[in-house]
């Protein structure tokens, strides 16, 4: 799958490239987006109107690939994506031939481009010539998702003739397509409304960073009116035109490698399948490099979701700013720490500005923000003893977490709330109890152990380090100013933000119909709420738990 690289100074991103049918990679990304919609305010929008959804899916399948029978589209808890009509093993399950693909080389003019120009030269067999300076842009050196945008518009503004019969594949895609007032990726927010509902200053510069892009590049290459310059394309009326189809390619490329070449694929119908870090299918070029493929991982029965990854590693952030959604109890999110940030520089300095300025208009005095600390200077709490305060198990220092056995004093968490709370504590610098912190390989005893050759109370694993151990009496003092940092830092980044989560969660709940981008900007802030929540739960328990930790301690290592 494909994420942008650079759009702006202030724009992070990663680039990373799939390896076929590999479970553990976490290089293979589509960016799909998860609330598929047609566009508005051009000239498809009337076309848009007359086709039913469901009858374009199935036309498409059958326009665009061949052994199609397995999948249908439907609605999913996901949203709309691809549900099996029958029980699959390990196959492909959706095949769209490569020449009803939009394929480019990543770098054309700095690598290889073999399957890239015989990609291009196959669709234009089967659709219809491309003009001689389109051709030139997209074997250029500009990025890969502007010379992906131009092709776009180029097939949105042309009556594309099938060489194969079949002439409204591209109209049955485009139908299927997201408007443009629907699209919640970071570049389609714009106006007042929809930036500040995102409240996060950096999700908000961020967004500002990336349409900002886009109007650049409509500027430069797009617009029918001002494009200027000897390549300029001047292929989109409107600058709407060039967000939605910027919008359309950050969210829906793929992205492979075949003979070592970097390619970025638009597939029709197989962009329709959602994301899902418990993913069920991949997909890849296949072997004989003549179609594009959506592939079982395993077993997969009748009824259910067809589900690939757009990114292991993502975080609610990132799937945010390319995508438009978040994942609740996503497993990649962290809680930003003195110096950190959702991306990079921190929230706190701009979000604490702002505070500010509200307090001085007469909104309210907000809670004082603790100042930064270096990030070596950061305090550390001992994971052990955190990990069990939390009500959680498991190896820490590896990221294997989950929620301990309920009790009658400890109630079951669900799924999404052990996620959630699993995120928070693997957000803290967490030492081993001897010297290590965040589990380091070599870890020894500190000067004031007990332990030795000789000793007890100190188990070795098997890689040859020490079990991770609970506070010790004379470490609790230092532990609690550890936890008054962090209480009062997790403290202050709420209090920073105009709403609660308990506001977000009855703004999404209430009567109200939100505007799209409006609604995917509360679900992000409130998952971001959501999970310092569960870390100011942990920080609570573990105040608990230090208040007794000195006799148990004791009784455990002596004094």
């Amino acid at each position: 799958m494909r994420s942008v690289q650079g759009l702006a100074p202030s724009v992070l991103t990663t680039r990373q490239h799939h390896q076929c049918m590999s479970l553990s990679t976490s290089a293979h990304r589509l960016l799909v987006h998860r609330f598929k919609h047609a566009r508005g305010s051009s000239a498809v929008a009337a076309a848009k109107s007359a086709v039913n959804p469901t009858d374009a899916a199935a036309k498409l399948a059958q326009l665009c690939g061949e052994h199609m029978q397995a999948v249908s589209m439907q609605p999913t808890p996901l949203g709309r994506g691809l549900v099996l009509n029958q029980r699959v093993g390990k196959q492909a399950i959706v095949s769209v031939p490569i020449h009803n693909a939009m394929v480019l080389s990543d770098d054309p003019l700095g690598s290889i481009s073999i399957f890239g120009d015989t990609a291009q030269r196959k669709w234009q067999e089967q659709h219809g010539a491309l003009p001689d300076d389109l051709l030139e842009f997209l074997s250029g050196d500009e990025r890969w998702d502007v010379r992906m945008t131009a092709w776009l518009l180029h097939v949105l503004d042309q009556e594309i003739g099938g060489g194969g019969g079949r002439p409204d594949m591209w109209d049955q895609y485009i139908a299927l397509l997201p408007r443009e007032e629907e699209c919640s990726c970071l570049l389609n927010y714009r106006g007042a409304e929809e930036v500040e509902a995102l409240q996060l200053p950096r999700l908000q510069a961020e967004a500002k960073g990336q349409h900002d892009w886009v109007v650049y590049l409509h500027d430069r290459w797009f617009s029918q009116r001002g494009a200027k310059g000897p390549k300029a394309l001047r292929l989109s009326p409107s600058l709407a035109d060039t967000v939605w189809a910027s919008a359309m390619v950050r969210s829906r490329t793929f992205s492979d490698t075949v003979g070592g070449e970097g390619i970025t694929l638009m597939v029709p119908f197989a962009d329709l399948a959602n994301h899902g870090f418990d993913y069920n299918s991949t997909f890849c070029v296949g072997k004989d490099r003549e179609s594009f493929e959506l592939r079982s991982l395993q077993e997969v029965g009748a009824g259910e979701e067809v589900v690939i990854s757009y990114g292991e590693t993502k975080t609610n952030p990132e799937l945010m700013r390319d995508y438009g959604f978040v994942v609740p109890g996503n497993p990649n999110d962290r809680i930003p720490l003195p110096g950190m940030s959702l991306f990079e520089p921190d929230d706190r300095d701009e979000a604490a500005a702002k505070a500010k300025a509200r307090s001085k208009a007469g909104a309210g005095v907000m809670a004082p923000v603790q100042p930064h600390k270096p990030q070596q200077d950061r305090p550390v709490l001992n994971g052990a003893s955190l990990v069990e305060a939390a009500g959680m198990a498991g190896a820490w220092m590896k990221e294997e977490l989950e929620a301990a056995p309920s009790s009658s004093s400890r109630p079951a968490l669900d799924h999404v709330r052990a996620s959630r709370r699993r995120s928070a504590l693997l957000s803290f610098p967490l030492s081993d109890g001897y010297q290590g912190v965040g589990g380091a390989k070599h870890a020894v005893p500190s000067s004031d152990s007990k332990g030795g050759f000789f000793s007890f109370g100190q188990a070795w694993t098997e890689s040859g380090t020490p079990d991770p151990r609970p506070i010790r009496p004379n470490e609790v003092a230092k532990e609690r100013q550890s936890l008054e940092f962090y209480t009062s830092h997790l403290q202050g980044l709420l209090s920073v933000l105009p709403t609660s989560a308990e506001e977000d969660a009855a703004l999404l709940a209430g009567p109200r119909v939100l505007a799209p981008r409006v609604a995917a900007a509360v679900r992000s802030r409130l998952e971001y709420k959501l999970l310092i929540a569960e870390g100011l739960v942990s920080m609570q328990a573990y105040g608990a738990y230090l208040e007794n930790s000195v006799q148990v301690a004791g009784s455990l290592w002596g004094r």
